[in-house]
């Protein structure tokens, strides 16, 4: 047959025979679909055996030798082939001598592994899994032990080749291995991102450090020196001396920043033309542009015809607020339109707008489109300043025509029309791209305030804070905010490092009038008289201290001094407190009349108007109280306060409606976990114990299992450790939320964390589980009787109760929350929970049950 000696020839070349050369690469569902189609086909079926042996599938290549054993008897390359099959068999039964014992003392041979690690026999781990690894399956748990020894041992590429096997790559582990091998193997991008990534989440030192060597190396002295602040202000803190190594790294930085400025120096010195000029300023100035100033004033006066250097000073001094020397120099540049568009948007900002509308209008006609369209932007937001709506919105309009992608021009005419809503939904979609959008934590921080929604101000405020530090004006809008939400200390706290930072008497004349407003006389008197002694003739503050001095502290009317919104704002103090103090001590009529009025005053006091249902409902005016209950449940999403609405509607009479809202509220309210949650808690507590953060992603999803953040804090937190336990008491079931063929469980419970270092005293923790919608059906207990009998006669009746095993698995963590507070034991026979079911039992009884009974 000629095809089989094809077949030999290329066997034989191939060094099939002999076990030379690379495995074969085959496709082995091919081959046997040919020898299915073949039945005498002896070649595919040796090629199969051969590549099985090579597999380690010795049952497989021996059935496919005995297959062609009995076609050809005689065929030479079968006996080498059972040769070479009962060599390798006996090399795997010697190493199933040596693995089986392993496995019998240890059960695994990740425990084998684990107990090695433990008592530092690395050397060992090393030498085992080089010489039988490639015969046994390990968890990822074992394969970063391995790659952790590999990479202490300099290893960096084997420790590499075994990173790349492990499944799991979101632990702390994973990161700093693969970092760290990136480091030492010169790799400057794969651990400049994985360094970012452990110092953002984790903020270790280490991390850092190694962070702000690599954009040392990399000449990136910005970013290296910005890591370096932020380990100096954390190692800073209650150490007397200085880290050396942080010492090092800085003066590192300093020395090349130093050699850089020098060098550019040199530059500018040797041709002193305007861009050389421009990256000499940047270069000294860095940050403070204030400093790259004296720099400009010093060309200009060796090279006073240089017309871009005298626009560029005044661009200086505008970046640094200095609006008025700006405005000087910018008069001066005539002809220059870059300078006259400048020129109108400063003193638009200074609210000078019949100027700058001259000029704009001016601009809008230049021939350069870049320069009549910001022109033309600019008139429009002078006509939005000024209230001339209408023009404004023209303008506007045939601007986002052009360019569609302005943001400015988009958020102006969202403002101008008057749809926050679309404002709010815009800036969070720009959030959503990136996180650190300036402009969108600022604009909704505004909205928030502008919408009296002073807690979302607070949160965006700090948010752009926190990115832009020096943007003083900010602090401003965030003491107010505070202020707004009665939180003074922190109100009043921005407010001082906005006065002290700004240094200007009228920045300390704001602040005494905000401690004026807010009722605090004797620290705006402090502030006055500070700032009297050092600017005596301040007209605006002595009235203020006046007007203070002759107006009592306590109670402030209208013939005073003060506004007529303070006089409000006591007027209201004053019914708040004699509503309070009838409704507290049980006269609810009389406390009704007093909240009535008070909302006459102030509408929007949400806490004023339950206090005023409650009285309602008190007095048994439940009509009246069900529409407050109503009103209120819009702006607070109190489960207690839908309960009192429904209670009303009962007992005005209005029993179908009451009861849709009981049956709605049901799964809303708290009540006692249900037993699979237990079980749930029970199999979590075990892997939380276990410190073994592998275990316990398996009890979250994968969104959170697999986010770095979640895992470094999880692996940090253990890694410390020596060991753990945790306790959980009083588990309860606030809410179930439908979402799709899913619920989502929120369940709460108090924990206590002991480990060989701490010992808290306890903290809520919530969790919100998702399961699949049917699961509490199929988990339904099943009860029986069994009888024991004796000659056909009963002697005995045992009852018995058959109780599902709860699938952990199909359960998972979505999202969880710890809350400090004190512990306070749920009671079931006075939850909502409990009185709901009496309602309904109530009502079932009276015959207008629409929905059947949970």
């Amino acid at each position: 047959m000629e095809w089989k000696k094809v077949a030999i020839a290329l066997l034989l070349g191939s060094g099939f025979l002999f076990g030379k050369g690379a495995e074969l690469a085959i496709n082995p569902e091919e081959l046997e679909e040919i020898i299915a189609q073949n039945p005498n086909d002896i070649a595919n079926r040796l090629l199969l055996a051969k590549y099985y042996i090579q597999q380690d599938q010795l049952d497989k290549a021996e059935e496919y030798l005995q297959q062609a054993k009995k076609i050809d008897p005689h065929n030479r390359l079968i006996k080498v082939l059972e040769q070479q099959l009962e060599k390798e068999r006996k090399r795997l039964q010697a190493i199933q001598q040596v693995l089986q014992p392993i496995r019998e003392q240890y059960g695994s041979i990740d425990n084998y592994i684990t107990d090695l690690f433990r008592k530092g026999k690395y050397k060992e781990i090393i030498d085992f899994y080089l010489k039988y690894g490639k015969y046994f399956q390990i968890n990822d748990s074992s394969l970063i032990k391995i790659a952790k020894i590999l990479d202490w041992d300099g290893k960096y590429r084997k420790a590499l080749w075994v990173l790349r096997k492990i499944k799991d790559k979101t632990s702390l582990d994973y990161y700093t291995i693969r970092a760290d091998v990136a480091f030492n193997t010169q790799d400057m991008k794969t651990a400049i991102k994985y360094y970012r990534i452990l110092f953002s989440i984790t903020g270790d030192p280490l991390f850092g450090k190694r962070l702000a060597q690599l954009y040392i190396w990399n000449g990136d002295l910005e970013r290296a020196q910005k890591v370096l602040l932020i380990l100096k202000r954390r190692l800073g803190k209650g150490k007397g001396k200085t880290d050396k190594e942080l010492q090092k790294l800085w003066e590192e930085v300093q020395r090349k920043k130093r050699e850089y400025i020098e060098r550019i120096k040199k530059i500018y010195q040797q041709n002193p033309s305007f861009p050389n000029l421009q990256r000499y300023v940047y270069a000294v100035a860095d940050k403070n542009l204030s400093k790259g100033i004296p720099i400009v004033i010093e060309h200009i006066k060796r090279h006073p015809e240089d017309g871009n250097a005298k626009f560029f000073l005044s661009k200086l001094y505008a970046w640094t607020n200095q609006y008025n020397k700006a405005v000087k120099y910018l008069r001066k540049l005539k002809g220059n339109t870059e300078a006259e568009l400048l020129l109108a948007q400063i003193l638009s900002w200074q609210g000078k707008y019949p100027e700058a509308e001259r000029i704009f209008k001016k601009l809008a006609k230049d021939s350069n489109r870049t320069i009549s369209y910001q022109a033309e932007k600019g008139l429009g937001l002078i006509y939005s300043w000024s209230g001339r709506k209408e023009e404004a919105i023209k303008i506007f309009e045939k601007l986002h025509k052009e360019n569609p992608k302005d943001k400015e021009v988009n958020v102006q005419l969202i403002l101008l029309r008057g749809t926050p809503k679309e404002l709010i939904s815009y800036y969070r979609s720009l959030l959503k791209k990136n996180p650190k959008d300036g402009e969108a934590l600022l604009g909704l921080g505004d909205l928030y305030f502008q919408l009296k929604k002073y807690h979302l101000a607070v949160k965006y405020y700090e948010k752009y804070l926190m990115l832009y530090p020096n943007k003083l004006e900010i602090y401003k809008m965030l003491g107010d905010a505070y202020l707004q939400l009665k939180n003074f200390y922190k109100g009043f706290s921005n407010w001082e490092y906005y006065a002290y930072m700004k240094g200007t008497k009228d920045a300390y004349l704001e602040l005494a009038k905000r401690y004026y407003w807010y009722g605090f006389n004797n620290e705006a008197l402090k502030v006055l008289d500070d700032l009297l002694a050092r600017y005596p003739k301040f007209k605006e503050a002595r009235l203020l201290k006046a007007k203070i001095l002759k107006v009592n502290p306590r109670f402030v009317v209208a013939s005073s001094a003060a506004t007529f919104e303070q006089y409000l704002g006591n007027r209201s103090k004053k019914l708040l407190a004699l509503g309070d103090r009838a409704y507290f001590n049980g006269f609810y009529a009389t406390s009704a009349q007093y909240y009535k009025e008070l909302l006459l005053w102030n509408p929007e006091n949400y806490d004023v108007r339950e206090k005023y249902a409650y009285s309602l409902e008190h007095i048994g005016d439940y009509k009246t109280a069900a529409g407050e209950f109503f009103l209120l449940m819009w702006m607070k999403k109190d489960p207690k306060i839908v309960y009192n609405y429904a209670f009303c509607l009962q007992k005005s009479g209005k029993l179908k409606e009451a009861e849709k809202v009981y049956k709605e509220l049901l799964d809303q309210v708290a009540r006692p976990a249900p037993q699979f949650i237990l079980q749930f808690l029970e199999e979590w507590k075990k892997a939380f114990e276990s410190m073994d953060s592998y275990q316990l992603a398996k009890f979250y999803s994968k969104k959170l299992a697999q986010n770095p953040r979640w895992r470094f804090k999880k692996d940090q937190f253990f890694q410390k450790q020596v060991w753990v336990a945790l306790s959980f008491y009083d588990p309860v079931l606030l809410g179930v939320e439908e979402k799709g063929d899913k619920k989502i469980y929120k369940v709460r419970f108090w924990e206590i964390l002991a480990t060989k270092y701490i010992h808290n005293r306890g903290r809520y923790r919530y969790l919100w589980i998702e399961c699949p919608s049917n699961l509490e059906e199929n988990l339904t207990t099943t009860e029986g009787k069994i009888e024991i009998k004796d000659q056909n006669r009963t002697i005995a009746t045992i009852e018995y109760q058959q109780v599902p095993l709860f699938p952990v698995e199909k359960c998972k963590i979505v999202k969880e929350r710890i809350k400090r507070g004190k512990f306070e034991k749920f009671d079931q026979n006075r939850s909502i929970y409990h009185f709901i079911q009496q309602n309904l039992y109530w009502l079932k009884k009276k015959g207008s049950s629409l929905f059947p009974l949970k």
